[in-house]
């Protein structure tokens, strides 16, 4: 069997659907997420991997202020979001798989001014320190609660957001995900796990 990765293109949104059925996918963006038993981990794994040799999945659209106002559930939360009107478009693309340990998520960014990007980071107005990837999820599409992380490629810092109080079936994944983001040649790489510790009882098990 395979996971699946539903992808709202407001943002990088995943949900884990491990088994539904041809009407509740209907409509919906649907990526095979395969089972790899020799998952990549971390982005130099990731990257000399068979599976970024595929196409992946860019399917976005262009991330404004006004897109937060169609997130569900996060009126509350702040974005500090813009969009020069004569920036050029970068490609964005990413790759999800998973194994008997956990989900990965890879994101590759192309960017040609990278360089400049990491060099100035020692400016707290430098642009490298507002990039920022929003992702979040849910594990099942049936009053299953959120998952959210704001991702800075460049800082490497992490933010997350738990949409609820801690409790046997909500667990904020801070103390179990691991999140690396190196510099490549043309862009910045982003490598997400979410180990299924976190996840222990919304597990993509057939009939689960």
């Amino acid at each position: 069997m395979k996971l699946f990765a539903l992808i709202s293109l407001c943002s990088l949104t995943l949900f884990a659907t491990a088994s539904l059925s041809a009407d509740e996918l209907k409509g919906k963006a649907v990526y095979s997420c395969p089972f790899v038993d020799d998952l990549p981990y971390g982005v130099v794994a990731w990257e000399q991997s068979e599976l970024v040799r595929t196409p992946g999945n860019s399917r976005f659209v262009d991330y404004a202020s006004g897109s937060a106002d169609t997130l569900v559930l996060d009126a509350t939360l702040e974005r500090d979001v813009s969009k020069e009107a004569d920036a050029n478009p970068r490609k964005t693309t990413f790759w999800t798989a998973w194994n008997e340990r956990g989900w990965a998520i890879y994101v590759k960014a192309e960017e040609p001014l990278v360089g400049p990007l990491l060099d100035t980071l020692v400016d707290p107005k430098s642009p490298g320190r507002s990039e920022m990837y929003e992702m979040f999820f849910t594990p099942g599409l049936h009053e299953v609660p959120y998952y959210q992380m704001m991702i800075y490629p460049y800082t490497e810092k992490v933010s997350f957001v738990d949409w609820g109080m801690e409790h046997r079936f909500y667990r904020s994944l801070e103390p179990y995900v691991k999140v690396e983001s190196l510099p490549l040649k043309d862009g910045v790489g982003t490598f997400v796990f979410v180990p299924w510790e976190a996840l222990y009882d919304r597990l993509p098990l057939e009939g689960g």
